[in-house]
């Protein structure tokens, strides 16, 4: 079998219902082998009816798999266990598919028979207002990591290169060795109590790259994310930089522009209370910065500081909760 699609899903049958619609209706599939592994990671909803109506119109294609451990990373690893394609490809329940994503991801490997792992663009489908503290673009843009975005440009690009940033888990695709060889993902990457699973493709980009092994950004791969509403809120900001922050700090190390391991939290031996103290002195300048574009009235600036306390202040909770429990009871 050529491709094994995997598509974790928790509570969102509706959407789900339409990106596997998708893949019934994709370009060339007479010359491509495939399946699709919806993972349900416990929803209560109407999932297990949507992908029973696909499992019935297409057993051969369609596949469910119930997952009972609480945690995307866990329904990832499920799928990529149960599955049978050379080459794993990854993408969303909330997820539009171009009609050629499947032809792209075939093409991927046959343009560049010498590399195993590949990331898709990732185009996000804005609504037609927006909040006036949103900034897409420019000196102050403060959608990074929260809105699921990737696109990095029109040409074929090494993830090697400096001012690359890692694919993502929206739009990306492996050959089954690359699992063989470095296991799934990181299962301690997901949080106690957390249904949203984050940073963890970023983790197994890093651990890819680290290794020397190729990585290759295909732009004509592509994928549409509508931005919902419940996204643009400063809320959801401010809770997702809170625990990209605590993940980054399991992690401890993540890759943005060019560089694989930026963030050591332990490259500096001046420590107070297991926190290094540079990280509280960026949390004081960043709170000036703060207080400054607060009396200038600069609403995107605002948020772009926000994100940037909270991250680090997710870092702090959790050297600190590490920290606590070292400590003899």
């Amino acid at each position: 079998m050529d491709i094994s699609v995997i598509i974790c899903t928790y509570n969102r049958g509706n959407l789900l219902h339409s990106v596997l619609l998708d893949l019934t209706r994709q370009d060339a599939v007479s010359n491509i082998s495939f399946e699709v592994i919806i993972v349900d990671n416990n929803s209560t909803d109407n999932t297990k009816q949507v992908c029973d109506e696909f499992v019935a119109r297409c057993p051969i294609t369609f596949r469910y798999i119930f997952e009972e451990r609480q945690g995307k990373i866990f329904a990832l690893n499920t799928g990529i266990k149960e599955s049978k394609g050379r080459i794993i490809a990854f993408t969303d329940d909330d997820i539009i598919l171009d009609s050629k994503w499947l032809l792209s991801i075939k093409q991927a490997f046959s343009v560049n028979p010498d590399c195993k792992a590949f990331g898709g663009r990732v185009l996000p489908l804005w609504p037609d207002t927006l909040p006036v503290w949103i900034a897409k673009e420019g000196t102050f843009r403060n959608t990074d990591g929260v809105i699921v975005e990737h696109d990095l440009g029109d040409i074929d690009k090494s993830y090697h290169q400096p001012g690359m940033y890692p694919a993502i888990g929206a739009n990306m695709f492996f050959a089954r060795e690359v699992f063989d060889k470095y296991g799934g993902f990181n299962e301690r990457m997901n949080l106690k109590n957390n249904k949203k699973a984050m940073v963890e493709d970023t983790e197994l980009c890093n651990r890819l790259l680290r290794n020397k092994e190729q990585m290759i950004y295909r732009p004509d791969s592509i994928v549409y994310h509508p931005v919902c509403d419940d996204r643009l809120t400063k809320s959801y900001f401010r809770k997702y930089s809170f625990r990209a922050g605590r993940l980054h700090n399991v992690m401890n190390d993540h890759q943005t522009r060019g560089q694989y391991v930026i963030l050591n939290l332990r490259k500096n031996n001046r420590i107070l209370c297991n926190v290094p103290l540079y990280l509280f002195r960026d949390i004081a300048t960043k709170f000036f910065q703060y207080i400054v574009a607060t009396c200038k009235k600069r609403p995107q600036e605002i948020i772009l500081l926000e994100k940037s306390i909270i991250f680090n202040a997710g870092i702090v909770y959790e050297l600190l909760k590490e920290r606590w429990e070292q400590t003899p009871s």
